[in-house]
């Protein structure tokens, strides 16, 4: 048989399946899109009304603006310096943990792993709760 007689057969449900999640993920990546086309605008096409996606006017200078006007440099390598300590500190106190939780037995044991992961799961929510309920707060006429 040769190269040319195989068929490229994609089974219907499959192509289907492709389709729905392209046309979902689209809408996640308008604040992407929306991000970089600002970074693109003069400083008073930001502010036009009715918002326009695509800049009339592109001003690459920004970008020039970032490194000469703002200690941008230092600002990233914090960032990573940061994130690297976050990320070294959560290993060296997860690990252990995770090993005791799956290998040693203890009093409590079928009681203590489900309330330590549904903390896990429900602390993102209760942060994000915080965050959406303090400006309210802050804003409120007395």
């Amino acid at each position: 048989m040769r190269v040319a007689d195989i068929q490229l057969r994609i089974p219907f449900g499959r192509m289907a399946v492709g389709a729905v999640l392209t046309l979902g993920v689209l809408p996640l990546l308008m604040p992407l899109v929306w991000m970089v086309s600002t970074s693109a605008k003069p400083e008073f096409d930001v502010f036009l009304n009715p918002p326009q996606l695509i800049p009339v006017r592109v001003r690459w200078q920004n970008y020039v603006d970032i490194f000469v006007q703002t200690a941008y440099a230092r600002q990233y390598l914090n960032s990573i310096y940061i994130a690297a300590l976050t990320v070294a500190g959560t290993v060296c106190v997860s690990a252990p943990a995770g090993y005791a939780l799956a290998r040693l037995r203890f009093p409590g044991q079928a009681f203590e792993l489900p309330v330590l992961l549904s903390a896990l799961l429900l602390r993102p929510c209760s942060l994000l709760v915080r965050t959406q309920a303090t400006p309210s707060l802050a804003f409120k006429r007395r």
